[in-house]
């Protein structure tokens, strides 16, 4: 099963005829041909698709980035995570909003503080595909959840209309959005770069795999020293 989606994977990520094979009975040899990125590669292994939709606590948003000005060095551990301010009531969490800057690499916008309860999980994701907005031009993902998804999302939006959402990916905040009506089996969201909402849909249209997936090692064979060998 796990070379089954492994495979559904490198597929969707557009390489032609990789090679993968059970090594020994706990490691899974993959060949990739051509002059792949391999930490896009990596990422795509290794990626569960961890993604989830909670609900904004607006007031102490607000309450919380206003500290942090006032405080910036309070806003970090040592260990580089976002501190938890003693204000935080407890079901409440901080963690920031990260958008992409030109290099494509994460840029914290804000911070914002969420319910700590899941509203909705991917696990529910039945498919992802990426589109365009036709208004503003934006790259949206697409999302049709399975039917206990959609009644779950749609008790999530009925009861929070006209409240902020948040969609997170692996504990950051990629996008939020003001719940205008409710909304049961096909979701659309924004604020990803193109590149970032066609990644994301693939690892969340392949599903999680099913154990950790660790890589132990990794290498590049060139031209010249394939033919050496």
């Amino acid at each position: 099963e796990d070379i089954e989606i492994l495979n559904e994977r490198i597929d969707q990520f557009g390489v032609t005829e990789p090679d993968i094979r059970l090594q020994g009975s706990s490691q899974i040899l993959i060949e990739i041909p051509g002059a792949a990125d391999p930490e896009r590669v990596n990422s795509f292994l290794r990626g569960k698709g961890s993604l989830t939709f909670q609900m904004v606590d607006q007031e102490l948003t607000t309450q919380l980035n206003s500290y942090f000005n006032q405080n910036p060095t309070e806003a970090f551990t040592d260990a580089g995570q976002i501190r938890q301010p003693d204000f935080l009531p407890a079901g409440k969490i901080a963690t920031a909003h990260y958008i992409n800057d030109d290099y494509g690499l994460d840029e914290l916008s804000s911070f914002v503080v969420l319910s700590e309860e899941v509203g909705l999980d991917g696990i529910h994701i039945a498919n992802a595909v990426t589109g365009t907005n036709p208004i503003t031009g934006q790259p949206t993902v697409n999302f049709e959840l399975d039917a206990s998804g959609g009644e779950l999302f749609y008790k999530l939006t009925s009861t929070n209309t006209g409240e902020l959402m948040a969609v997170v990916q692996d504990g950051k905040v990629k996008a939020m959005a003001t719940i205008t009506e409710p909304i049961r089996n096909n979701v659309q969201i924004t604020g990803f770069g193109l590149d970032e909402a066609r990644d994301l849909s693939i690892v969340l249209k392949t599903a999680a795999l099913p154990i950790e997936l660790i890589v132990v090692s990794q290498q590049a064979v060139g031209a010249s020293l394939g033919e050496d060998s």
